[in-house]
């Protein structure tokens, strides 16, 4: 299936409490696709099909193993049309490191789009690190979340995030407060939380594939 990547506590719930070994994958830099090993740690890139490069968003310099940059990768085995130095707008970390199974190809992390940071309070913030502070509510677990983006720097993060109404307990309030603390205590940055009932959330995409987590104000 493609879309909308899973977040960590709907990928728990499949591999765990339905007891499916789910396995996920990415986009190579539009040059192929690149698949969890089988400790679930890194996507795996082929190496002999794909030169990925990881720079600096700014300076365009390369940035060390593990160090956070922007993906760019070079067709290796497309002869007709290949990308070269393709920047890919993925903002990810790589490592040459075996994987523990041994694989030795180098294994990424995708950590957002380009377009995802936003400046907070003057501290940068990806949209995967929201999506993980989200759920750490237990009603929120679902990921149903949008940041509403109202300025290209903001003083504070403005979160909608969709809960069940038939999972929750009723007290919104409760919720609201529970679910700003821990946006605040993990991302550092003065938080809003506005609380939608998930449907109402969800019918405002009109795409069956994605949902839109970036909105404007």
């Amino acid at each position: 299936f493609a879309g909308m990547p899973l977040g960590k506590a709907l990928t728990d719930k499949v591999r765990n409490q339905w007891g499916v070994d789910l396995y996920t994958y990415t986009s190579a830099g539009h040059t192929g696709t690149a698949w969890e090993g089988q400790e679930h740690d890194g996507y795996i890139l082929w190496e002999d099909t794909v030169l990925a490069e990881t720079l600096d968003t700014v300076t365009g310099q390369r940035v060390g193993d593990r160090e956070i940059g922007e993906l760019v990768a070079t067709d290796l085995d497309n002869g007709a049309a290949p990308y070269i130095r393709f920047r890919s707008g993925d903002i990810v970390r790589i490592t040459q490191a075996p994987a523990p199974n041994g694989r030795t190809h180098a294994r990424m992390w995708v950590l957002g789009r380009s377009g995802d940071e936003m400046l907070v309070a003057g501290k940068p913030v990806m949209l995967s690190e929201v999506w993980h502070f989200v759920e750490l509510t237990p009603e929120l677990t679902d990921g149903i979340f949008q940041i509403v983006r109202y300025a290209d720097v903001m003083d504070r993060l403005r979160v909608r995030a969709g809960y069940p109404p038939d999972r929750s307990s009723g007290d919104l309030e409760d919720l609201r407060h529970r679910a700003t603390g821990a946006l605040e205590t993990g991302l550092g940055v003065p938080v809003d939380v506005e609380l939608c009932p998930i449907d109402d959330l969800l019918a405002t995409t009109s795409s069956v594939a994605k949902f839109s987590r970036v909105v404007s104000a």
